[in-house]
């Protein structure tokens, strides 16, 4: 055993790692065997978002709860965003914060309550069924890209307008990328 500073001594360590199986093994007895395996719930996952039987704002919404029992995806809608969006790029679209600052930006409400990322395949849904010739043949994943543009354009364009009205030049130290 390799010792580091706060390591126990050798028999007091082999206490603690008996301690430690005790409460691990029945934990880990107790534990769901479904979660146990990530390929069977991104599976799952998957087969949802391909649904193309399911409105694309269902099919993220279902996708998404389900891709919440792996550890890491229980909260936060980028990652699992993206994970669905690569199993099923013509359906799916990725969020992120550059994404919600742009529909706050554009006047689209999308709430952080549960249900955020079905909502938002909503939004995206609501818009290119009204796009008319603006966007002919725009997915969702082409909409989630725009807003990304916008939001980049929009922060940068507020960097620029603080840096023409500081002569100084103190405010180019916000000068960063998104």
């Amino acid at each position: 055993m390799k010792k580091s500073a706060n390591t126990p001594a050798a028999e007091d360590f082999a206490a603690l790692c008996g301690r430690v199986w005790d409460i691990l093994v029945p934990a880990r007895a107790s534990y769901p065997a479904e979660r146990l395996t990530p390929r069977a719930v991104t599976e799952r996952a998957v087969t949802a978002v391909r649904d193309t039987a399911l409105p694309r704002s269902e099919a993220a919404r279902t996708g998404r709860s389900l891709i919440a029992e792996l550890p890491g995806f229980r909260t936060g809608d980028a990652l699992a965003s993206a994970v669905l969006t690569a199993a099923a790029p013509q359906r799916m679209a990725i969020y992120d914060r550059r994404v919600q600052h742009a529909l706050d930006a554009l006047g689209l409400t999308l709430t952080p309550v549960p249900g955020r990322y079905g909502r938002y395949l909503q939004i995206l849904d609501d818009l290119l069924q009204h796009r008319g010739a603006h966007a002919d043949g725009w997915t969702a994943r082409d909409l989630d890209t725009a807003l990304y543009g916008e939001a980049v354009n929009h922060v940068g364009q507020l960097l620029q307008d603080a840096t023409d009205h500081d002569p100084s030049g103190a405010s180019a130290s916000l000068r960063h990328p998104l």
